[in-house]
Protein backbone atom coordinates (compact mmCIF):
# COMPACT_ATOMS: atom_id res chain seq x y z
CA UNK A 1 0.00 0.00 0.00
CA UNK A 2 1.45 3.31 -1.11
CA UNK A 3 0.54 5.79 1.62
CA UNK A 4 1.14 9.53 1.68
CA UNK A 5 -0.16 11.89 4.32
CA UNK A 6 -0.91 15.58 4.52
CA UNK A 7 -1.62 16.95 8.00
CA UNK A 8 -3.18 20.24 9.14
CA UNK A 9 -2.97 20.85 12.89
CA UNK A 10 -4.97 23.55 14.69
CA UNK A 11 -5.26 23.27 18.48
CA UNK A 12 -7.36 20.14 19.00
CA UNK A 13 -8.17 19.70 15.33
CA UNK A 14 -6.16 17.26 13.22
CA UNK A 15 -6.94 16.79 9.55
CA UNK A 16 -5.15 14.18 7.48
CA UNK A 17 -5.53 13.38 3.80
CA UNK A 18 -4.66 9.81 2.88
CA UNK A 19 -3.99 8.46 -0.61
CA UNK A 20 -4.50 4.72 -0.94
CA UNK A 21 -4.39 2.54 -4.03
CA UNK A 22 -4.96 4.43 -7.30
CA UNK A 23 -7.17 7.49 -6.77
CA UNK A 24 -9.19 6.12 -3.87
CA UNK A 25 -8.95 9.06 -1.43
CA UNK A 26 -9.96 9.17 2.23
CA UNK A 27 -10.01 12.21 4.50
CA UNK A 28 -9.38 11.40 8.17
CA UNK A 29 -10.22 14.02 10.81
CA UNK A 30 -9.35 13.44 14.47
CA UNK A 31 -10.98 15.75 17.05
CA UNK A 32 -10.66 16.49 20.74
CA UNK A 33 -13.34 19.08 21.48
CA UNK A 34 -13.22 21.48 24.46
CA UNK A 35 -14.40 19.63 27.56
CA UNK A 36 -16.49 20.60 30.55
CA UNK A 37 -19.83 22.29 31.03
CA UNK A 38 -18.08 25.61 31.69
CA UNK A 39 -16.64 25.48 28.14
CA UNK A 40 -19.94 24.76 26.43
CA UNK A 41 -19.91 28.05 24.47
CA UNK A 42 -16.35 27.40 23.31
CA UNK A 43 -17.31 23.90 22.21
CA UNK A 44 -20.33 25.14 20.25
CA UNK A 45 -18.10 27.70 18.48
CA UNK A 46 -15.66 24.94 17.67
CA UNK A 47 -18.34 22.89 15.91
CA UNK A 48 -20.07 25.82 14.22
CA UNK A 49 -16.97 27.69 12.97
CA UNK A 50 -13.67 25.80 13.22
CA UNK A 51 -14.86 22.42 11.95
CA UNK A 52 -16.87 23.75 8.95
CA UNK A 53 -13.97 26.04 8.02
CA UNK A 54 -11.72 23.08 7.14
CA UNK A 55 -13.95 20.20 6.13
CA UNK A 56 -15.90 21.86 3.26
CA UNK A 57 -12.72 21.74 1.16
CA UNK A 58 -13.00 17.95 1.28
CA UNK A 59 -16.78 17.71 1.13
CA UNK A 60 -16.65 15.89 -2.21
CA UNK A 61 -14.46 13.13 -0.74
CA UNK A 62 -15.26 10.32 1.70
CA UNK A 63 -14.66 11.58 5.26
CA UNK A 64 -13.90 9.77 8.52
CA UNK A 65 -14.56 12.04 11.49
CA UNK A 66 -13.57 10.51 14.85
CA UNK A 67 -12.40 11.53 18.30
CA UNK A 68 -13.53 12.74 21.71
CA UNK A 69 -16.34 15.24 21.13
CA UNK A 70 -17.17 15.78 24.84
CA UNK A 71 -20.87 16.01 23.98
CA UNK A 72 -23.67 13.84 22.58
CA UNK A 73 -26.24 14.19 19.81
CA UNK A 74 -29.04 12.28 21.52
CA UNK A 75 -30.16 12.21 25.14
CA UNK A 76 -30.07 8.39 25.15
CA UNK A 77 -26.29 8.48 24.77
CA UNK A 78 -25.78 9.87 28.28
CA UNK A 79 -27.25 9.30 31.71
CA UNK A 80 -29.44 12.20 32.74
CA UNK A 81 -29.72 13.50 29.19
CA UNK A 82 -26.10 14.64 28.96
CA UNK A 83 -24.74 17.68 27.14
CA UNK A 84 -26.57 17.66 23.78
CA UNK A 85 -24.83 19.87 21.21
CA UNK A 86 -26.98 21.56 18.55
CA UNK A 87 -23.93 22.93 16.72
CA UNK A 88 -22.40 19.47 16.43
CA UNK A 89 -25.66 18.06 15.11
CA UNK A 90 -25.85 20.79 12.44
CA UNK A 91 -22.23 20.11 11.40
CA UNK A 92 -22.86 16.37 11.06
CA UNK A 93 -26.02 16.93 8.99
CA UNK A 94 -24.37 19.50 6.71
CA UNK A 95 -21.47 17.17 5.97
CA UNK A 96 -23.75 14.21 5.35
CA UNK A 97 -22.14 12.00 7.99
CA UNK A 98 -23.67 9.05 9.80
CA UNK A 99 -22.83 7.39 13.11
CA UNK A 100 -20.84 4.18 12.55
CA UNK A 101 -22.08 2.83 15.91
CA UNK A 102 -25.72 3.14 14.89
CA UNK A 103 -24.93 1.63 11.49
CA UNK A 104 -23.92 -1.62 13.22
CA UNK A 105 -25.82 -1.51 16.54
CA UNK A 106 -28.90 0.55 15.78
CA UNK A 107 -30.36 2.23 18.89
CA UNK A 108 -28.47 0.07 21.41
CA UNK A 109 -26.92 2.08 24.22
CA UNK A 110 -23.34 1.69 25.43
CA UNK A 111 -21.09 4.26 27.04
CA UNK A 112 -17.46 5.02 26.16
CA UNK A 113 -16.82 7.19 29.24
CA UNK A 114 -17.87 6.38 32.81
CA UNK A 115 -17.12 8.58 35.84
CA UNK A 116 -18.78 9.28 39.23
CA UNK A 117 -21.62 6.87 38.55
CA UNK A 118 -22.61 8.42 35.21
CA UNK A 119 -21.81 7.42 31.65
CA UNK A 120 -21.90 8.86 28.15
CA UNK A 121 -20.88 8.07 24.58
CA UNK A 122 -18.77 11.14 23.88
CA UNK A 123 -16.30 9.16 21.74
CA UNK A 124 -17.61 8.71 18.20
CA UNK A 125 -16.64 7.76 14.68
CA UNK A 126 -18.78 9.36 11.96
CA UNK A 127 -18.35 8.55 8.26
CA UNK A 128 -19.91 9.66 5.01
CA UNK A 129 -22.76 7.52 3.74
CA UNK A 130 -20.74 5.81 0.94
CA UNK A 131 -18.32 4.52 3.58
CA UNK A 132 -21.08 3.28 5.87
CA UNK A 133 -21.75 0.35 3.53
CA UNK A 134 -18.29 -1.13 4.10
CA UNK A 135 -18.22 -0.95 7.93
CA UNK A 136 -17.78 -4.46 9.32
CA UNK A 137 -17.17 -4.24 13.06
CA UNK A 138 -16.19 -1.94 15.95
CA UNK A 139 -12.93 -2.44 17.84
CA UNK A 140 -12.09 -0.91 21.21
CA UNK A 141 -8.40 -0.35 21.93
CA UNK A 142 -7.44 0.54 25.50
CA UNK A 143 -4.89 3.36 25.89
CA UNK A 144 -1.41 2.46 27.09
CA UNK A 145 -1.41 5.04 29.88
CA UNK A 146 -3.34 4.84 33.14
CA UNK A 147 -6.51 6.85 32.59
CA UNK A 148 -10.15 6.66 33.60
CA UNK A 149 -10.88 5.13 30.19
CA UNK A 150 -9.13 1.81 30.88
CA UNK A 151 -10.06 0.39 34.31
CA UNK A 152 -8.73 -3.01 33.27
CA UNK A 153 -5.31 -1.49 32.61
CA UNK A 154 -5.39 0.18 36.01
CA UNK A 155 -6.25 -3.15 37.65
CA UNK A 156 -3.39 -4.93 35.88
CA UNK A 157 -0.97 -2.15 36.79
CA UNK A 158 -2.02 -2.25 40.44
CA UNK A 159 -1.43 -6.01 40.47
CA UNK A 160 2.08 -5.38 39.12
CA UNK A 161 2.67 -2.74 41.80
CA UNK A 162 1.51 -5.11 44.55
CA UNK A 163 3.78 -7.84 43.20
CA UNK A 164 6.72 -5.43 43.10
CA UNK A 165 6.04 -4.38 46.69
CA UNK A 166 5.98 -8.02 47.75
CA UNK A 167 9.32 -8.64 46.04
CA UNK A 168 10.85 -5.57 47.70
CA UNK A 169 9.57 -6.72 51.08
CA UNK A 170 11.21 -10.12 50.62
CA UNK A 171 14.44 -8.41 49.58
CA UNK A 172 14.36 -6.18 52.66
CA UNK A 173 13.86 -9.21 54.90
CA UNK A 174 16.72 -11.04 53.19
CA UNK A 175 19.06 -8.06 53.51
CA UNK A 176 18.05 -7.68 57.15
CA UNK A 177 18.90 -11.32 57.89
CA UNK A 178 22.24 -10.98 56.11
CA UNK A 179 23.13 -7.80 58.02
CA UNK A 180 22.09 -9.34 61.32
CA UNK A 181 24.27 -12.39 60.64
CA UNK A 182 27.23 -10.22 59.68
CA UNK A 183 26.81 -8.10 62.82
CA UNK A 184 26.79 -11.21 65.01
CA UNK A 185 29.91 -12.55 63.30
CA UNK A 186 31.64 -9.20 63.71
CA UNK A 187 30.87 -8.92 67.41
CA UNK A 188 31.73 -12.54 68.12
CA UNK A 189 35.07 -12.12 66.39
CA UNK A 190 35.86 -9.17 68.67
CA UNK A 191 34.55 -10.41 71.98
CA UNK A 192 31.72 -12.85 72.43
CA UNK A 193 31.52 -12.06 76.14
CA UNK A 194 30.80 -8.35 75.61
CA UNK A 195 28.13 -9.12 73.05
CA UNK A 196 26.36 -11.66 75.30
CA UNK A 197 26.41 -9.29 78.27
CA UNK A 198 24.99 -6.50 76.15
CA UNK A 199 22.15 -8.67 74.82
CA UNK A 200 21.39 -10.00 78.32
CA UNK A 201 21.08 -6.54 79.89
CA UNK A 202 19.14 -5.20 76.91
CA UNK A 203 16.59 -8.03 77.08
CA UNK A 204 16.11 -7.51 80.83
CA UNK A 205 15.49 -3.79 80.38
CA UNK A 206 13.18 -4.43 77.43
CA UNK A 207 11.03 -6.84 79.45
CA UNK A 208 10.80 -4.37 82.31
CA UNK A 209 9.75 -1.61 79.93
CA UNK A 210 7.07 -3.81 78.31
CA UNK A 211 5.68 -4.61 81.76
CA UNK A 212 5.60 -0.91 82.70
CA UNK A 213 3.85 -0.08 79.42
CA UNK A 214 1.11 -2.62 80.20
CA UNK A 215 0.57 -1.23 83.71
CA UNK A 216 0.67 2.41 82.63
CA UNK A 217 -3.09 2.70 81.95
CA UNK A 218 -4.00 1.48 85.45
CA UNK A 219 -1.02 3.00 87.27
CA UNK A 220 -0.01 6.44 85.90
CA UNK A 221 3.07 6.61 88.10
CA UNK A 222 4.63 3.95 85.82
CA UNK A 223 5.54 6.80 83.45
CA UNK A 224 8.51 7.61 85.69
CA UNK A 225 9.76 4.01 85.46
CA UNK A 226 9.26 3.99 81.66
CA UNK A 227 11.42 7.08 81.20
CA UNK A 228 14.03 5.70 83.61
CA UNK A 229 14.23 2.41 81.69
CA UNK A 230 14.53 4.23 78.37
CA UNK A 231 17.43 6.21 79.73
CA UNK A 232 19.18 3.03 80.93
CA UNK A 233 18.70 1.36 77.53
CA UNK A 234 20.12 4.37 75.69
CA UNK A 235 23.10 4.49 78.03
CA UNK A 236 23.70 0.75 77.58
CA UNK A 237 23.61 1.05 73.79
CA UNK A 238 25.86 4.11 73.82
CA UNK A 239 28.49 2.47 76.03
CA UNK A 240 28.45 -0.71 73.97
CA UNK A 241 28.88 1.20 70.69
CA UNK A 242 31.64 3.32 72.20
CA UNK A 243 33.69 0.22 73.03
CA UNK A 244 33.80 -0.75 69.36
CA UNK A 245 34.33 2.68 67.83
CA UNK A 246 37.13 3.92 70.08
CA UNK A 247 40.05 5.13 67.98
CA UNK A 248 43.69 4.89 69.04
CA UNK A 249 47.04 3.98 67.53
CA UNK A 250 46.30 0.25 67.63
CA UNK A 251 42.56 -0.18 66.87
CA UNK A 252 40.21 1.72 64.55
CA UNK A 253 36.50 0.84 64.75
CA UNK A 254 37.32 -2.32 66.68
CA UNK A 255 39.73 -3.62 64.05
CA UNK A 256 43.46 -3.84 64.42
CA UNK A 257 45.57 -1.60 62.21
CA UNK A 258 48.37 -3.20 60.25
CA UNK A 259 51.93 -2.07 60.85
CA UNK A 260 52.32 -0.56 57.40
CA UNK A 261 49.20 1.56 58.02
CA UNK A 262 50.73 2.97 61.17
CA UNK A 263 53.98 3.62 59.30
CA UNK A 264 52.09 5.41 56.54
CA UNK A 265 50.30 7.60 59.08
CA UNK A 266 53.59 8.53 60.76
CA UNK A 267 55.17 9.43 57.42
CA UNK A 268 52.29 11.80 56.69
CA UNK A 269 52.64 13.61 59.99
CA UNK A 270 54.20 17.08 59.82
CA UNK A 271 56.11 18.92 62.51
CA UNK A 272 55.22 22.57 63.09
CA UNK A 273 57.95 24.64 64.72
CA UNK A 274 56.71 27.46 66.90
CA UNK A 275 58.46 30.76 66.27
CA UNK A 276 58.16 33.87 68.29
CA UNK A 277 58.03 37.39 66.98
CA UNK A 278 61.67 37.82 68.03
CA UNK A 279 62.71 34.81 65.88
CA UNK A 280 60.97 36.30 62.84
CA UNK A 281 62.99 39.48 63.22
Amino acid sequence: MNLAQKVVLLNTFLLSKLWFIASNIRTLCNIYAPSGSQRRAERETFFSHTLPFYLPFYAQEPIILAGDFNCVLKSKDATGGGDVSIAFENAINSLGLCDSWEVLRGNSVEFSFIARGSGSRIDRCDVTKPLSTIIRRICKLSPSQLTRYNPRGIKNSMEKVDKAKEILQHMDEMVGRMCQTRNKIFFRSKTNEKYNNFRLHQNVLQKQQNLSNENYLQQPYELKNINLLKGKMLALQGNFSHDFTRKNDIFIDGKSVFTFCLLERRLRQTNITKQTLFDLK
